[in-house]
């Protein structure tokens, strides 16, 4: 029986996304804002870059979002207008006396 290979320290953006469950442009995103580091693993003379993020700092944002309260959204509400068919409510002001 063969051992079981130990988990990358480092995972790609697509392995990144699929560990938490999102997509490869929502890692794109954490990268750019900082909430993820990346270090540029491509060779020399290579114009495409080859991002590798460690490990640790994917848990650690898992961990981040699990750990807050996630607060649900409330449903659309429509703004839309009355048409002219519909019953408008007035108000209606009394005198003060």
């Amino acid at each position: 029986m063969k051992p079981l290979d130990p988990p990358p320290l480092e995972l790609t953006i697509a392995e990144a996304a699929e560990y938490l469950g999102v997509s490869p442009k929502t890692i794109r995103a954490y990268l750019a804002d900082g909430s993820l580091i990346a270090r540029d693993a491509s060779p020399l003379g290579r114009t495409r870059r080859l991002l590798r993020i460690p490990l640790a700092a994917v848990i650690e944002l898992r961990g981040a979002y699990a750990s807050q309260a996630v607060e649900k959204k409330p449903a659309h509400v429509s703004k839309r207008r009355a048409p002219a068919w519909e019953p408008k409510i007035l108000k209606v002001r009394r005198p003060t006396s």
